[in-house]
C-alpha cells in the first residue's frame, strides 16, 4: 500500500516539479495548492476550458476547481468541502448542486519516483517497443477490455512505449510515457489479464520510469484508489505518495 502525504524520499526539487504543475493547472499561486481550509476557485490555467469539477488534496485542505457558472452556487458552501465529503460520490454530489454529476472519477492517487526513491525492477524480458511490435501490440489489445486500453491513450507512433514479455515472445505488459508540460512523464499501464500478478506490469513500467528519468522528467503514476493491484507495482518501484484527485464530470447546461 502506498502511504500518503509528504514525499519524504524523494529531492526536493522533485516535490516543485509536481508543485510548479499543480499550480499552473489550477492557474493558481504554490502556496494555493495547499490550503488550510477548503478552497473553491473558478477554473483557470490548465483547467480554463474544464467542463467539470476537479479537485486536488495534498497533505492540507481540498482545493476545488469548478465551472465560472456554477461558483456562486456552491461557494457559501466552501467549508464543507472536506476531504471525507469528496470522497463520498453521494455528499459530492450535493455539495456541487444544482450542477448535475453524471460521473465521479477518484480518489486517484498521485505518485512521483526520482533518481533518490526509484527501485528499478529487473529488466529482463522487458524493452522500448518499436513499430516491429505492432502485431504484439495488436494482440494484446485484444485481450484487455477497451476501456482499460483507451484511457492509457497508448500510440506506439507518438510517444515511447515499452514491453515487458513472456519466454515464449507474448506480450504481456504495456507501459508509456505521455509529457506533461515538458517537465512531467505521466505513466501509462496495462496488463494482459492472464498476466497480471507475475511481475510484467511492474517491469514494463520499470523500463518507462528508467527512460524518463534518463530524459530529465519526473515520473508520474496515478492509479485509482481502489485498483491495489495497480499500487502495488507503484510501491515496488519506489514511488512516493504526493496526494489525491478527484474529477466530477458535470451534465451540460
Amino acid at each position: 500500500m502506498v502511504v500518503r502525504g509528504t514525499p519524504r524520499d524523494m529531492l526536493r526539487e522533485s516535490v516543485a516539479i509536481a508543485d510548479e504543475y499543480w499550480a499552473a493547472e489550477f492557474g493558481c499561486a504554490r502556496q494555493h495548492i495547499r490550503p488550510r481550509t477548503p478552497r473553491l476557485q473558478q477554473h483557470a490555467g490548465g483547467l480554463s476550458d474544464y467542463s467539470g469539477v476537479f479537485i486536488l488534496v495534498l497533505d492540507a485542505a481540498p482545493l476545488v476547481s469548478v465551472p465560472g457558472a456554477l461558483l456562486s452556487a456552491v461557494a457559501p458552501r466552501a467549508d464543507q468541502f472536506a476531504a471525507e465529503a469528496i470522497r463520498d460520490p453521494e455528499s459530492l454530489r450535493r455539495l456541487l448542486f444544482p450542477g448535475s454529476v453524471t460521473a465521479v472519477v477518484g480518489p486517484a492517487l498521485l505518485n512521483y519516483a526520482d533518481h533518490s526513491s526509484f527501485l528499478p525492477a529487473p529488466m529482463e524480458g522487458a524493452r522500448e517497443l518499436t513499430p516491429q511490435d505492432a502485431a504484439a501490440i495488436l494482440a494484446l489489445r485484444a485481450a484487455c477490455l477497451s476501456e482499460e486500453w483507451e484511457a492509457k491513450g497508448f500510440s506506439i507512433d507518438s510517444q515511447p512505449t515499452f514491453g515487458a514479455f513472456a519466454p515464449d515472445g507474448a506480450l504481456m505488459a504495456l507501459a508509456n510515457i505521455r509529457v506533461w508540460a515538458d517537465r512531467i512523464a505521466h505513466l501509462g499501464v496495462v496488463t494482459r489479464p492472464g498476466g497480471r500478478n507475475r511481475g510484467f506490469g511492474t517491469r514494463a513500467v520499470s523500463a518507462a520510469v528508467r527512460h524518463a528519468l534518463g530524459i530529465g522528467l519526473l515520473p508520474q503514476y496515478r492509479v485509482l484508489e481502489h485498483n491495489v493491484a495497480s499500487r502495488r507495482v507503484a510501491q515496488k518501484l519506489g514511488f512516493q505518495s504526493y496526494g489525491w484527485t478527484v474529477a466530477a464530470r458535470l451534465a451540460p447546461a
